[in-house]
């Protein structure tokens, strides 16, 4: 089939092309259109359904088309892979449609979000989880940036590739909330992924703030495989549950039978990531602008793998005239060996440890050099006074 781009009304590349021969049968079908894979499986083009509002699709793809410009995002933008490259009108069977352009992402390299966690992401250690979840917090600070709202996110609208890479499909269904009576192009209601205003309102407020719901629930499930209110029976339950109890406890009259379950998987979590989870979770429940900022999620992820004192003491006292006791004790994260400067350069000691020495050199403080793991270059160093 071939389809004629009669008018391209909005781009976000110089693209030099008029026309593009597609497979027949199209390769996925869902709530905004069906999706046509191209001849040399290069391209994916999605035809819309007629009851899409087509300004808005418009609207959305010219105001990333200047944000593409600018150099403020590009197609190595995490998330951005398959953003469209144009939106274009035809007509079809007589009909004038629109549709869109996109770079297709292959089966074999990419897999859907449930595919994923199904497969590969089960496999990863948690390094490689955080990283992704880092992909997809930086995907959400940029859109928050240029006042985008994604809306839609399901477990089909996100791929993950063999390698650890994200790509958001879709974008047609959120909106630049730009004005006061903005409002995105559809309201993608994903089971498990809406914000309680999306679940709970006939009229829903949105806001950036939808998004950070749904982006917590799904760093909740890549992290440990389940969804952080697994042990609820309904969202409805859920409200009156964080108003009662608080997210992550136990309470009889709301919990099911997954809460010991539950209850194991989170001593896996590392605690700086369970203070974030609270906070969006039981505060950002009623309160959309509580729940935590991708930034706060970025930096929190960081954070995690980057080389650093936990934490450092040294104490020291006169035992002779002449002679100093000296105790240290040093704790790390992601170093390989320590040295101290001042008593043994060339000696490494490990990442944490404690040490006493006795000693007549007048040392009035220590220096520890951290040697960092294999990934990051930079050695650190601390000194403490004694």
């Amino acid at each position: 089939m071939r389809i004629n781009f009669d008018e391209i009304t909005a781009s976000t590349i110089n693209f030099n092309i008029n026309d593009i021969e597609v497979q027949d049968i199209p390769i996925a079908t869902g709530g905004q259109g069906e999706v046509y894979k191209s001849i040399d499986g290069k391209f994916a083009v999605k035809i819309l359904f007629n009851d899409i509002p087509d300004p808005k699709i418009e609207k959305i793809i010219k105001k990333f088309s200047q944000k593409f410009m600018n150099g403020e995002i590009n197609f190595n933008t995490p998330g951005f892979l398959a953003f469209p490259l144009l939106s274009f009108k035809t007509y079809l069977n007589g009909k004038e449609v629109r549709g869109t352009l996109a770079h297709y992402l292959p089966e074999n390299q990419y897999l859907s979000l449930d595919q994923a966690l199904n497969t590969v992401i089960q496999n990863w250690n948690l390094r490689q989880k955080i990283q992704l979840c880092g992909q997809i917090a930086q995907f959400f600070d940029k859109i928050q940036s240029i006042g985008y709202v994604y809306v839609d996110v399901s477990w089909e609208n996100i791929k993950i590739s063999r390698d650890g890479k994200v790509a958001f499909l879709d974008f047609e269904s959120g909106g630049f909330l730009d004005t006061p009576d903005a409002e995105p192009a559809t309201l993608g209601k994903t089971e498990g992924f809406e914000a309680p205003e999306l679940a709970l309102s006939p009229q829903p407020n949105i806001s950036v703030a939808t998004d950070w719901w749904a982006m917590a629930v799904l760093f909740f499930i890549i992290l440990t495989g389940y969804h952080p209110f697994t042990f609820i029976d309904s969202i409805s339950t859920a409200r009156e549950y964080v108003k009662s109890v608080k997210w992550p406890n136990f309470h009889p009259k709301f919990c099911n039978n997954n809460y010991s379950e539950f209850n194991y998987i989170l001593k896996s979590i590392d605690q700086s990531l369970i203070k974030l989870f609270e906070k969006t979770f039981n505060d950002g429940f009623e309160t959309p602008s509580s729940r935590v900022t991708p930034f706060i999620w970025l930096q929190t992820f960081n954070n995690l793998f980057n080389p650093k004192f936990v934490e450092l003491t040294a104490k020291s006292k006169f035992i002779s005239k002449d002679k100093k006791l000296i105790s240290l004790y040093w704790k790390t994260d992601n170093i390989k060996f320590i040295k101290i400067k001042e008593i043994y350069p060339t000696k490494l000691f490990p990442p944490s440890g404690k040490f006493t020495l006795i000693t007549d050199k007048k040392i009035n403080q220590l220096t520890l050099i951290a040697i960092p793991k294999q990934g990051h270059q930079k050695e650190i160093t601390q000194t403490v006074e004694i």
